[in-house]
């Protein structure tokens, strides 16, 4: 059990969830890269902060678990850092405490679009954090965290993936890894209501994110090809994929996270000018 700092009263009301089958598209995961040994005295470690990829007009209401598809979280060759006076969401991240307990800032924590306790309205119901919080997997089969559809913290704001890129999104977590080879993989769905206000329900059966901050269900560009966002596909980005040839998600086009001969054929159809 770790100590809260400020122990907030949350509302719990009651969410059900049935999750689509479908894919959707405009829809993935994405990381961020945060740092990298930003924790002191607990050996190697890193930061990402996992976001929602979503299509204009969209916004996300709650990330959930159930029997058909459980919420899973899990570390793989490695364990999730828990700062002492930490949380399990973001309602336990206070920015007034990281002078006396610093390790706060880089606490694991699920969310929805906030960082911290600050204008934050998150909610949460029918889950179990113990193991989480003692650095291990989280499993729930009828649990969520969740805001109400009033909450602005719900709409995609722009930020920037591991490569650099601009996306739109919600951020959903911080995870700081602690081993350098640890990863993280997971599974849940998602609700959300889009641009014409019906609601959705992406599901992420599996995903798995690396050191590097690449994931599995990235949403991809429409102009993919184009690795240096000049809008048109020319031999600077043919430079840039061979530069990370077996090496490099970044410049990988067809979403197997290897740069190969696959690649190039991508890149060769789409030159020239992207399509408006």
């Amino acid at each position: 059990m770790r100590r809260v700092l400020t122990p907030a009263t949350i509302v719990l009301t009651a969410f059900a969830a049935t999750a689509s089958a479908d894919a959707i598209d405009g829809v993935g995961l994405s990381a961020s890269v945060v740092g990298t040994n930003l924790v002191e005295g607990v050996g190697e470690n890193y930061t990402i902060r996992l976001w929602a990829e979503l299509p204009a007009g969209w916004s996300l209401e709650a990330v959930a678990g159930n029997a058909a598809l459980p919420m899973h979280l899990t570390p793989l060759d490695g364990t999730f850092f828990q700062a002492a006076f930490g949380g399990a969401t973001s309602m336990s991240n206070n920015p007034a405490f990281y002078p006396i307990a610093p390790d706060v800032e880089w606490d694991t924590f699920l969310t929805i679009g906030r960082l911290t306790t600050t204008d934050n309205a998150l909610r949460e119901i029918g889950m179990d954090w113990a193991n989480f919080e003692s650095g291990g997997a989280h499993f729930a089969d009828n649990g969520s965290i969740y805001i109400l559809p009033v909450e602005v913290q719900g709409e995609p704001v722009t930020f920037q993936d591991a490569c650099g890129q601009d996306r739109e999104g919600v951020l959903i977590g911080q995870f700081t890894m602690l081993g350098a080879t640890a990863s993280l993989s997971g599974s849940f769905f998602l609700q959300a209501k889009d641009e014409l206000g019906q609601v959705q329900r992406p599901e992420f059966a599996s995903f798995a994110v690396g050191a590097d901050g690449h994931t599995d269900v990235a949403v991809t560009p429409a102009c993919s090809s184009d690795l240096d966002g000049d809008d048109r596909v020319s031999v600077t980005d043919l430079l840039t994929l061979l530069e990370q040839w077996y090496d490099g998600p970044c410049a990988d086009i067809s979403g197997d996270a290897v740069v190969d001969a696959q690649d190039v054929m991508y890149l060769v159809e789409s030159w020239g000018a992207c399509p408006e």
